[in-house]
Parts: structure tokens; sequence; C-alpha cells
């Protein structure tokens, strides 16, 4: 589960609060689509420990991330999640294989189970006849792909999405739509923010934000 307890956001130098009071929780295996005027992607931020609130509490199961003193604490949480967002984290001078594979050396299953997912992520986004390419060579749609896969093949318990879908082609919209609902079927919690309407079905649970002022949920 997360929880956010009264949470309160306020950039140096603004004159607002990003997110003014803020109350929310989100159960294991859910589908959020998170949305709203102001404050989306810094609660992604708080969730994947790249910032902290002004005040209130913020909760990973029964860490209250605001506490974690250690860097091995946030590296523990963060394994555990995938996040892909609009600033692609890859490296440019390895290939595509490599920057996948990357994602499954630290996992604790055998080396021939990290090989399968990452020829299985591969085939399913057709980034088959490119694995061998750097990613300086791609174009920006490949390498969201390519982004994607990495963060996929670990199959983590919480997938975080930062307006990935404005960026991507129909035929890839409709492969990634699919796979979200498979994994999420299996037990993965997905939090997606984007701007496009009517993409998810009624599986799905929609936050409004609103501003950041209030949580505004709905069906």
């Amino acid at each position: 589960m997360i929880k956010f307890e009264d949470i309160h956001k306020k950039y140096k130098n603004a004159d607002y609060e990003v997110l003014d009071g803020l109350n929310l929780e989100i159960s294991d295996g859910e589908f959020i689509h998170l949305k709203g005027k102001s404050g989306k992607s810094t609660v992604l931020h708080f969730i994947y420990l790249m910032d902290r609130p002004t005040s209130g509490k913020v909760f990973y199961g029964e860490k209250e991330l605001n506490k974690l003193k250690f860097n091995f604490q946030r590296v523990r949480i963060r394994r555990k999640i995938g996040y892909v967002d609009q600033d692609l984290w890859l490296l440019d001078d390895r290939t595509v294989y490599e920057n996948i594979k990357i994602s499954t050396d630290l996992l604790k299953v055998k080396s021939k189970e990290r090989k399968e997912r990452v020829d299985e992520i591969l085939a399913y986004f057709d980034l088959e006849n490119i694995k061998k390419q750097k990613i300086g060579q791609l174009s920006y749609q490949e390498k969201i792909l390519v982004e994607l896969s990495r963060e996929l093949v670990k199959k983590p318990e919480l997938l975080i999405l930062d307006e990935v879908f404005e960026k991507l082609k129909k035929n890839n919209k409709e492969k990634l739509l699919k796979h979200l609902y498979k994994i999420n079927e299996e037990g993965t919690t997905v939090i997606a923010v984007t701007s496009e309407e009517n993409l998810f079905d009624e599986r799905i649970r929609v936050i409004d934000l609103d501003g950041g002022k209030t949580d505004v949920e709905s069906d």
C-alpha cells in the first residue's frame, strides 16, 4: 500500500503550494490513472524517492519514506519499482540488449531466467532486430520502447508511468496497454499519469488531484 498523509509541497521561490493537504491511499494491485492540473509528477517523485514533501508523511508499505536516512534503504525500495517518464535514462554507448540486461543483473534469479526475460520483452516490443544497435543510433520512439522494456523486465511490484503514452504511436500504445493489463492482473500495481482521455477501460481507478488541494477520487 502507498499512503499520503496531509502532504504539502511548495517549491523554492514559488508563491503557491503544488500539493495542499493531500490525503490518498493506493492499495496493492490497483491500476491508477492519476490526473489533475498540478502535482501529478510531484506525487510520483515522492514514491520513487526523487523528492520529499515540505510536510506530511509518505508510506510505501510499512516504510515511511521521509525517514529513510541511508542510501541502501532507498535502493531497496527503488528495486521494487519500475519508473518511466519522458526523460530517458539510457546508456547511449551501450546496445539495446545491454541496456535492458542491466536491469536484470541485480535480480535474485538464475542467469537463464534473466536471459529469458530479456529475450521475451525484446520480442514483445519488436526490438529483436535492433538489439545490437547502440542507443545513440535509435529514434526517440525506439528509445522509449527500450526504456519501457528495461523497467518491465524487472517485473516490478509497482510500475510508474509519467506521461509516456503521449509519446507512443498508436500500435505501441495498444501493446503497452495490453501488457499493463496483464501484469496488473498478475498483481503489479500500476500508476499512470496521462492527459489522454478514454485510454483505459473500466478496470481503472481514476484519481483527480484537483490542483493538489484535496483527494478527489472516482471510478
